[in-house]
């Protein structure tokens, strides 16, 4: 019989070529591919924005808690899950300025309130400085109410509240923050766009953005909660466009309002002051600088950062972080000093922190959800005017260190006998002759003696030598 033909084999492909493939495009594959990845949906303008008041530097907008509702004027915190409200029965507790009621300030009076239940089981709220329950709320301007809001009900600390505020008004996204007061149905999404100036408006935006095309996106992150807050990698940190990181890309970074002021570690901090034309010092908390004559404020450098590693790069005038400016009686130098603190002098925690001399300077976008972080610049600073120090000129073996602006000298003491020269090289030092010197005069010291200790014991065996030797015979 004739045989069967064998079965043809089933076709397999080989994961290699597709390996291949996929690292083929991803290599191919623009940058800017790989940060569309953070990218959220569009989402469209602000379903409601809430007018918010400032008061020092502080930020405050009005929630209703209680039924009949009581008002209360709330601090906005970026650092807190919670939402704390002072006991009425603890007002009558002295604070700086005088009692609380005096000035003219509200405190939440539980008792008062048909709907309030008291939750002493609560451990998401639980603290040393209040009492967790529960109240209708809402925030003043919408007409959603929140039954069952998460309370802390303090009994006062004066290390928790100032006399400026009712209550404190948590931003972070946990399970008892703002996002219990949003509407059911909307984005969970808050935006904040505010100034510090009284003449210009600030609002809370909620359920969608305000220049949405111009929102940078940052990585996306754990839960936030009141130790990391709003943590996100701060990349490409630069001045003048002169990268200050120098073994890293990025760096962690921190969202607060309730800083005023852009805190840096210590070696960042420094060199900033070495991009600014002028003569800059430190003291332990702040940068200040005497510019150089005819250098206007509005010309200071940038400092410029990102999100992402491929990300849109944000910038901050470095005029906007002062706070004093002086000129001195005849002098044509003005002399200022910047809100940019040393973040190594009171705090454990190094991460750059973005106080809200920064964020009035930015579009703040908090997409609650996905636990992220977008900033827009609220003006394009795209070719404006910058005069920034000059790049040194390195001579001889200087090797020029572009994060600190400065020509590193050469390490001569790696080497012996040499010293750094006034050309930026190492040269041998005088030391080294002397040192030779000395070693000369030792050897010939040492040939002289040695040559006197063999003539001395010459003399002696030479003697003997003569004694023992037979005398010559008769003729």
């Amino acid at each position: 019989p004739t045989p069967r033909p064998s079965p043809r084999p089933p076709f397999r492909l080989s994961p290699a070529p597709l390996l291949l493939l996929l690292l083929l495009l991803g290599v191919a594959a623009p940058p800017r591919a790989a940060a569309a990845f953070y990218e959220p949906e569009p989402v469209g303008p602000p379903l409601a924005s809430i007018p918010l008041t400032v008061s020092g530097k502080a930020l405050q907008l009005h929630i209703e808690v209680g039924t009949p509702p009581q008002v209360m004027l709330a601090n906005m915190s970026l650092a807190l899950d919670h939402t704390f409200v002072v006991d009425a029965a603890a007002c009558a507790v002295h604070v700086e300025g005088g009692r609380w009621e005096e000035q003219g300030l509200q405190c939440f009076n539980s008792s008062a309130s048909s709907s309030f239940i008291d939750c002493p089981a609560c451990p998401s709220l639980s603290s040393k400085y209040c009492r967790p329950g529960y109240d209708n709320a809402r925030i003043s301007g919408l007409s959603f109410w929140r039954p069952k809001y998460s309370l802390c009900v303090s009994s006062f600390d004066a290390n928790a509240f100032g006399p400026q505020q009712d209550a404190i008004f948590g931003l972070l996204s946990g399970p008892d923050g703002p996002l219990q007061l949003i509407p059911t149905g909307w984005p969970h999404l808050l935006a904040l766009n505010f100034s510090f100036d009284p003449a210009l408006p600030s609002a809370l935006h909620i359920g969608g953005y305000e220049q949405e095309d111009a929102i940078t996106w940052g990585e996306a992150q754990f839960t936030p909660n009141s130790f990391y807050g709003y943590q996100f990698p701060l990349y490409h940190l630069a001045v003048c466009s002169h990268p200050l990181f120098t073994t890293t890309s990025f760096w962690l970074a921190k969202l607060s309002l309730e800083e005023q002021c852009l805190s840096l570690p210590e070696h960042l901090w420094t060199n900033i002051g070495q991009w600014i034309p002028g003569d800059c010092g430190t003291d332990q908390e702040q940068l200040y600088c005497t510019l150089h004559p005819g250098v206007q404020l509005d010309h200071l450098p940038h400092l410029s950062f990102a999100l992402s590693e491929w990300g849109t790069e944000l910038r901050i005038p470095l005029s906007a972080l002062v706070v004093r400016s002086v000129v001195p009686q005849g002098s044509t130098s003005t002399t200022v000093v910047f809100c940019i603190s040393n973040l190594d002098v009171h705090r454990n925690d190094h991460r750059i922190l973005l106080g809200s001399a920064v964020l009035e300077h930015m579009y703040l976008a908090l997409d609650l959800a996905h636990h992220r972080v977008g900033l827009a610049n609220k003006q394009n600073l795209t070719g404006a005017t910058q005069e920034c120090a000059g790049v040194p000129v390195c001579v001889g073996e200087q090797v020029y260190v572009e994060a600190d602006n400065v020509c590193s000298q050469p390490d001569c003491s790696a080497y012996f006998f040499q010293v750094l020269g006034s050309d930026g090289r190492c040269h041998f030092g005088w030391f080294l002759y002397v040192f030779f010197g000395m070693l000369l005069v030792g050897v010939l010291s040492a040939e002289s003696l040695l040559s006197e200790l063999y003539l001395r014991m010459e003399a002696p065996v030479r003697a003997r030598a003569l004694q023992n030797e037979d005398p010559a015979p008769a003729i």
